[in-house]
């Protein structure tokens, strides 16, 4: 038996006696630990393991614990792994913690950012709330403690709470206004308050409110410029693109591009930011050149990478776009809408695991109007109403941007009136203007195909 077979027989003997204890043994418990002490190396799941146990008996050793979680940190990047590490790092008393430099809100931060990725938003919403009850005389804390602002106007934004992401977003400006004073020659101060200032954008642009939308935008560029850090200048940029897709096309489509090529050489971009610029740009691609059919093929091609890449990754907001993206290049392509149905409901499986209002109104709408394209009535109707009851919700919950609301999902209403009325399938004229945010579409023989925004 080779020394790699010997301990990972060794490790799964001790594995097997704990798992048939109905009490832990600390006998066992304690063979256990010094068994793996002896260790030279240990691979990251066993360290993991190994902290666990020792926070099994009555005076664990928090040092160790603390320790430990410093060598996962600084050799993991799984998701799952860091979720375990971080959940037993907010129960270890602080002042082991500041001892290696770690502190309880950098702990609740760290957390709330892995849980929002998972999708957990109400989980992740409480960590930041922890981590805004600390207080540290320090320019880092008051970084987190923007950013945690940050976050939680994302959150809100997420579940379409608009009112609310607006409050969290200029809690977190102002506050940095204060900060800024106190540490004036912290630049990181600049960089989370440009990202403050784009989520700021994007709240307001869900919201409807065009002028306000740009006037933070434009702040956002202002400071991205004026610190010239490298992250912060792809993210402001993706966001502004994904912005500003229905003023113009073609430039944001080859903006994208360009972002998604200098992202994929950045060690700290995010696979999951690095596949929401491509989706973006297949969006704009699909509504640009929805009447070309060598471009469809095209479009289809990149998106089913897209897809192969994007499992296991745990992305259900990327991935309800893209298989919106699939939907439409099979209307596009085939003149049929079987296969469109299968990506549409893809799509509606996603929304539904991520929690997103506004891609779920988007996949009901879609599949009511193809369902009624193919005379399915009571089918049309059952997905027309959830849709609708989405967006009624959207404008009630928001009383201070209900008129912004109104004007944006005008055309979807409109369209979902229609089917719920049982009229013609052929939309009406509408005199008054659509407003400049309206979400973005394909046009399918009389059926409009909403994909974002």
């Amino acid at each position: 038996m080779s020394d790699n077979d010997s301990i990972e027989f060794q490790h799964e003997c001790y594995v097997e006696q704990l798992k048939n204890m109905p009490v832990p043994s600390k006998t066992v418990i304690g063979n256990f630990q010094k068994w793996m002490s002896s260790q030279q190396y240990l691979p990251v799941g066993d360290m993991l393991c190994r902290i666990i146990l020792e926070q099994l008996l009555d005076a664990p050793d928090y040092r160790l614990i603390v320790n430990e979680s410093q060598k996962i940190l600084s050799n993991s990047r799984n998701d799952a792994v860091l979720l375990s590490l971080y959940s037993i790092l907010t129960s270890i008393p602080e002042h082991y913690l500041e001892e290696a430099h770690l502190y309880h809100y950098l702990i609740h931060y760290h957390l709330s950012s892995l849980l929002m990725r998972l999708g957990n938003y109400e989980t992740a919403k409480d960590q930041l709330e922890n981590s805004l009850k600390k207080s540290y005389a320090n320019a880092d804390y008051a970084y987190y403690r923007a950013l945690s602002y940050q976050q939680l106007s994302n959150i809100e934004s997420v579940k379409f709470h608009l009112d609310s992401a607006i409050d969290y977003a200029q809690k977190g400006i102002s506050l940095l206004q204060i900060q800024k004073k106190e540490f004036p020659l912290d630049l990181q101060l600049d960089d989370v308050e440009a990202m403050l200032l784009s989520r700021q954008s994007i709240n307001y642009a869900f919201a409807g409110d065009w002028n306000a939308a740009m006037r933070y935008q434009k702040k956002s560029v202002c400071h991205m410029l004026k610190n010239q850090n490298k992250y912060i200048a792809v993210r402001i940029g993706y966001e502004r693109c994904g912005l500003m897709l229905h003023k113009s096309l073609r430039t944001n489509i080859r903006r994208l591009n360009f972002l998604y090529g200098h992202a994929q050489k950045m060690d700290d971009m995010y696979p999951t930011e690095l596949y929401f610029i491509k989706v973006m740009e297949l969006v704009g691609r699909i509504i640009l050149f929805q009447k070309e059919t060598t471009q469809i093929h095209l479009i289809q091609n990149e998106s089913r990478q897209l897809e192969a890449l994007l499992t296991d990754k745990k992305s259900n907001y990327i991935e309800c776009l893209n298989y919106l993206v699939l939907g439409s290049c099979s209307l596009l392509l085939e003149n049929t809408i079987h296969h469109a149905l299968q990506y549409f409901f893809k799509a509606l499986e996603c929304g539904l695991d991520s929690y997103r209002e506004e891609m779920l109104w988007k996949c009901y709408i879609n599949i009511a109007q193809l369902y009624y394209f193919s005379d399915e009535y009571k089918k049309a109707l059952h997905y027309a109403k959830k849709s609708k009851k989405i967006l009624t919700d959207i404008i009630q919950n928001n009383p201070r941007q209900c008129d912004e609301l109104k004007i944006k999902y005008k055309k979807p209403i409109h369209i979902l009136n229609l089917i719920k009325e049982n009229t013609l399938y052929l939309i009406d004229p509408i005199t008054e203007p659509f407003h400049i945010l309206e979400p973005l579409s394909i046009t399918y023989m009389n059926q409009i195909i909403f994909i974002m925004k």
